[in-house]
């Protein structure tokens, strides 16, 4: 693969992702365009004030209550009367809670009932709004999709030849970053040609020395020692890393 490919194919990963960056901009667009219409608030917003709104009061009723009440005035010559008129007024105020008991319960289900006329203005069009949504992700869902899984096998083949190349490519937006594979080394060999070097020293002075020994043996200690760090040296494998032009 030359290098003239890898850079094609960096450009195609720029365009695979303004692509998909448009296609995720005109999503989001859209539903940024689905909300509650004006129209509901304004149902939301009516049923709060009635809900609020205080109680008709009878002003007739109340009225006649209180010519009652006025009328019960205590003769200087009727003494005895008191415990009869106190017993009128007491009937006349049980009357009065009794009706205000009524207003108390009927306003609640006033109010009940235009909850439940907001619930029933709002709940299609929050049933609406939620099908819309489903739409859009559905429309735009497979383009994603697709765009994103054509981005990830450019990118594995972006990878795979430049590993293959043996080089760093840089494109006009992203380039692919080549690291070659990093030599490590296994402490236990290494351990191993400390004790076997410091044998082959002493062997090659024993034959400076007395000449007793032989050549072929102090060979024999340096191919071990050569033996175990060849054993000891590993080359990890190259790698790339796709990185966006600064």
């Amino acid at each position: 693969m030359s290098e003239e490919n890898i850079r094609t194919m960096l450009d195609q990963l720029a365009e695979f992702e303004s692509q998909r960056d448009g296609l995720a901009a005109q999503k989001a667009a859209l539903l940024s365009e689905v909300k509650v219409p004006a129209e509901i608030q304004a149902i939301i917003d009516d049923g709060m004030r009635r809900m609020n709104a205080a109680p008709v009061v009878d002003r007739s009723f109340e009225d006649a209550l209180n010519f009652e009440l006025s009328a019960l005035v205590i003769p200087d010559e009727i003494r005895d009367a008191l415990a009869k008129i106190d017993a009128a007024r007491a009937e006349i105020n049980n009357k009065r809670q009794e009706h205000q008991r009524e207003i108390l319960a009927a306003d609640q289900v006033r109010r009940a009932n235009i909850q439940v006329e907001i619930n029933a203005a709002t709940a299609k069009v929050y049933a609406d709004i939620a099908t819309r949504k489903a739409e859009i992700e559905a429309e735009f869902g497979g383009d994603l999709d697709a765009v994103n899984r054509n981005i990830e096998d450019l990118k594995a083949r972006i990878k795979a030849e430049t590993i293959q190349h043996g080089k760093t490519v840089k494109a006009s937006f992203w380039q692919s970053v080549f690291t070659p594979g990093r030599t490590t080394w296994k402490t236990d060999f290494l351990d191993g040609c400390y004790f076997d070097l410091n044998q082959a020293v002493k062997d090659i002075d024993s034959f400076l020395l007395s000449q007793s020994g032989s050549l072929l043996d102090i060979r024999a200690s340096i191919q071990k020692i050569t033996d175990s760090l060849a054993g000891a040296r590993k080359v990890g494998e190259p790698s790339t890393m796709l990185r966006r032009n600064q």
